[in-house]
């Protein structure tokens, strides 16, 4: 697996197999050799994202519970209580399992429609080769040097020493500045609110044709027009947009990830580089 495959592929089997075979440092002991390795929380939403959109029939309140697990605001046994009584033989219970990875995996195999679990992946890991980080203003916190070339001696403790901050050596950043308020709040909406998307089968109106009893009925497939996918608001998005773009980002990469269609899902890279969501 390369960078190129990873952005162009729609092997989600591959892909997730190399982030998860990903060497956490050598044998001697040196360095992680890729520090941004995805947490359990992106790889549990990741499998929640797969369960969602790929599979059914599908538990909803199963899925939101273990959404909530991932997301931190319920502890595993407190998860597993509230779906004790809710059949333990449905494929998507994996999702409580202790390592994230596993539920991903399954969730994966399980998945009908390889090309879009690939891109739901980089949507939640983005680009692994060049991650980004939200860094801190053009100035050293410590000593207010524009450069770090320019860092000058610093007192500390009655003596004279360089100043160490490392505040520069990052790959790839988002600026603080960015993060206005009004960043922020659109974020947040963007993540908390999944308005999901139009059914197809009564085309959004939310009532069909009972052709038994000849009449009119409410859609057996949506609740009122709409289909609760998961899916976050791709309008939202494009509004978040606009708004980090007013800020001065000039990351195109980033940028573009929110301009995109999507489907766009809790634990996209973006939103929780600015919510601050590992």
């Amino acid at each position: 697996m390369d960078e190129a495959r990873w952005l162009a592929g729609n092997d989600p089997h591959a892909m997730l197999n190399h982030l998860l075979r990903w060497p956490t440092g050598d044998e001697s002991g040196g360095e992680a050799i890729h520090p941004h390795h995805p947490g359990d929380r992106k790889l549990r939403l990741f499998a929640c994202a797969c369960w969602r959109l790929y599979h059914e029939p599908l538990d909803s309140v199963l899925i939101h519970v273990a959404e909530q697990f991932a997301d931190g605001m319920i502890t595993r046994e407190i998860a597993l209580s509230r779906i004790a009584d809710r059949g333990r033989g449905q494929p998507h219970h994996t999702l409580f399992q202790p390592q994230a990875g596993n539920a991903a995996i399954n969730a994966v195999a399980n998945c009908r429609n390889r090309a879009t679990a690939a891109a739901l992946l980089r949507c939640i890991v983005g680009d692994p080769w060049r991650p980004v980080t939200v860094r801190q203003p053009d100035r050293c916190p410590t000593c207010t040097s524009p450069s770090p070339e320019l860092h000058p001696a610093m007192q500390h403790e009655g003596e004279v020493q360089p100043c160490r901050d490392d505040w520069h050596n990052h790959p790839r950043n988002a600026r603080l500045s960015w993060l206005t308020p009004a960043v922020l709040g659109i974020a947040q909406a963007a993540y908390d609110q999944r308005p999901g998307r139009k059914c197809l089968s009564c085309d959004g109106r939310g009532n069909g044709w009972d052709y038994r009893a000849m009449r009119a009925a409410a859609c057996a497939r949506c609740n009122k027009g709409r289909v609760e996918d998961g899916t976050l608001d791709p309008v939202r998005f494009s509004v978040l947009a606009d708004a980090v773009e007013d800020a001065g980002c000039d990351d195109d990469d980033l940028l573009a990830n929110l301009r995109t269609p999507g489907p766009h899902v809790r634990g996209c890279w973006v939103v929780d580089l600015f919510l601050g969501k590992v």
